[in-house]
């Protein structure tokens, strides 16, 4: 029995021992992406990609969030192209919308009761008030894009 309680003693003695000479894993901070980090600006790479301690805005709590890097230039250069691209086409389909209602709407057209002309007229209202700020809505994320990738 004597034999039992002594293989008992040890191994807790030998469990002490190996967790005091042992780092505490609690105490040791792992950066984690939107955990809690200790101080403002101090950079870590988790996975290959880079964070920066920061304050979150909601939680009032410094936390790891993704630094964004700046793109390489040539993938600036085709984002910002297809930006103007569509800002161009937007500005455009604006301008045609806005001509094809004004004709429609000229007097001379307005002589006689027309269901054509009424269902067309309808149509372009219906464009101007659906698909136009759908354009408009796609224009500003691909100018959202640039900036965030792009510009300082």
């Amino acid at each position: 029995m004597r034999t039992g309680i002594t293989k008992v003693l040890a191994s807790g003695l030998l469990v002490l021992i190996a967790s005091a000479s042992l780092p505490s894993i609690a105490q040791a901070a792992i950066a984690l992406p939107g955990g809690t980090c200790a101080k403002v600006n101090t950079k870590t790479k988790i996975a290959t990609i880079a964070y920066t301690c920061t304050k979150n805005a909601k939680t009032k709590k410094l936390t790891w969030t993704r630094s964004s890097p700046l793109l390489a230039a040539a993938r600036c250069a085709s984002i910002k192209s297809s930006y103007n691209e569509s800002l161009a086409g937007y500005d455009l389909a604006v301008k045609q919308l806005n001509d094809l209602e004004a004709k429609l709407n000229e007097p001379s057209l307005n002589e006689s009761p027309s269901p054509q002309l009424d269902n067309l007229r309808a149509a372009v209202k219906g464009m101007k008030a659906v698909t136009l700020p759908l354009l408009k809505s796609l224009v500003d994320d691909a100018g959202a894009e640039y900036k965030a990738g792009c510009v300082k």
